[in-house]
C-alpha cells in the first residue's frame, strides 16, 4: 500500500542577529510494504516492491 506523506526541509537565512529559519513542506509517497520513498506521484503506479520488509516477531515471554 502506498501512502502520501509530508516532508519538511528547513534552512537558515541571514547573518548575525537577523537570522531566520524557513521551513518548507513537500509531499512524497511511502510504500508500506518495502519502505521505499517515492518523490514523484507519476512513478507510484510503476512501483514494484523489490525487497519486502520482513515482519518482526517477538518471542513469547517465559511464564513464571
Amino acid at each position: 500500500m502506498i501512502r502520501k506523506i509530508r516532508t519538511f526541509y528547513g534552512k537558515k537565512k541571514g547573518q548575525h542577529g537577523t537570522k531566520e529559519t524557513t521551513v518548507s513542506m513537500g509531499v512524497a509517497w511511502l510504500c508500506e510494504k518495502c519502505g521505499e520513498v517515492i518523490l514523484y506521484e507519476h512513478l507510484t503506479p510503476k512501483h514494484f516492491c523489490k525487497r519486502p520488509i520482513t515482519p518482526l516477531v517477538y518471542p513469547e515471554p517465559p511464564e513464571s
